[in-house]
């Protein structure tokens, strides 16, 4: 994903994964899919994957770091519970 990234640019690599993603039924394609768009547009789709699929466990990893101080910067509590809350 990184490489596509700085070879074609997001938008690159949002459209060859989403190819891969509509193609293959490997739902981590999906999800390295998901994680091309940015912040607002990233958690609608993840949220809607999460709820289309609930036993995909990595989903709930990378839910969790939407929360969190890495991707945030700086935590709110409710920050720190959603991430808490996707964790268990």
């Amino acid at each position: 994903a990184t490489l596509l990234r700085v070879q074609d640019g997001k938008a690159g690599a949002r459209e060859v994964f989403g190819a891969l993603a509509d193609k293959g039924k490997a739902l981590s394609i999906k999800l390295v899919h998901i994680q091309q768009f940015d912040d607002a547009q990233r958690l609608d789709k993840l949220n809607a994957f999460i709820s289309a699929n609930p036993d995909f466990a990595p989903a709930y990893f990378l839910l969790a770091q939407e929360f969190s101080e890495d991707r945030l910067g700086a935590q709110t509590l409710a920050d720190k519970r959603n991430e808490a809350k996707a964790l268990t």
